[in-house]
């Protein structure tokens, strides 16, 4: 499926050098510095391009393989002219009975941080769904304004606050209880809640289980 890269062609206007066609995919001319674009049909027929494919019959082509050259930077030996070439004027007049490309939708700006969306804005944002799963894990992160979900108490800052690693609940420094049976500090962020815990442990030794 050549969609994609016929799109890019045609969102960056580029045109075949000897066809002046927008229609299909290109291939840029070898030279260093040279910026124009063929179709290697056009360039095979017109006569007076380099075109290398990338094997002949003796093998792999080892000498710049699946490239080609636009006529002002083409060399080519008598022998690699084609018996009969097609006129330049005949390619243009062909290309012209073919209708170009439509042009695609530019594909969409990134989005900017959420809180500097506006309301249409965030709408659009979170339609898209790589943003909403940044945007979901980036809230999660944060504690600010939220509850001990044991105790209920408000944690303004969330400073004394962690989040289960299994079910994601969200438990104060009071109410946590480290594997080890011990009270746990602040800066302890990484916990399992009693719940999970208990299914962690029935998983480990394959013993069934009701979910708490």
């Amino acid at each position: 499926d050549t969609s994609e890269l016929k799109n890019h062609f045609r969102l960056k206007d580029v045109r075949c050098a000897i066809c002046q066609g927008q229609r299909g995919a290109y291939q840029k001319c070898r030279h260093d510095g040279c910026e124009k674009y063929l179709h290697i049909t056009c360039a095979r027929a017109v006569g007076v391009c380099e075109v290398v494919h990338g094997e002949d019959v003796e093998g792999p082509v080892e000498t710049n393989p699946w490239t080609l050259m636009c006529p002002e930077h083409s060399t080519l030996d008598p022998e690699q002219v084609p018996k009969e070439p097609v006129p330049f004027d005949l390619l243009i007049d062909m290309a012209k009975e073919l209708p170009d490309d439509p042009m695609p939708e530019a594909p969409p700006e990134p989005h900017k941080p959420f809180n500097k969306l506006t309301g249409k804005e965030r709408q659009r944002a979170l339609a898209d769904p790589d943003y909403e799963k940044e945007f979901l894990e980036e809230l999660l992160k944060r504690f600010v304004g939220m509850r001990c979900e044991v105790c209920w108490v408000l944690e303004e800052d969330g400073k004394n606050l962690a989040r289960c690693s299994d079910c994601r609940s969200v438990v104060c420094c009071t109410c946590r209880i480290s594997e080890e049976g011990e009270e746990v500090t602040p800066e302890q962020k990484r916990f399992r809640c009693f719940s999970c815990r208990f299914v962690h442990e029935k998983k480990k030794a394959n013993e069934e289980y009701e979910t708490p």
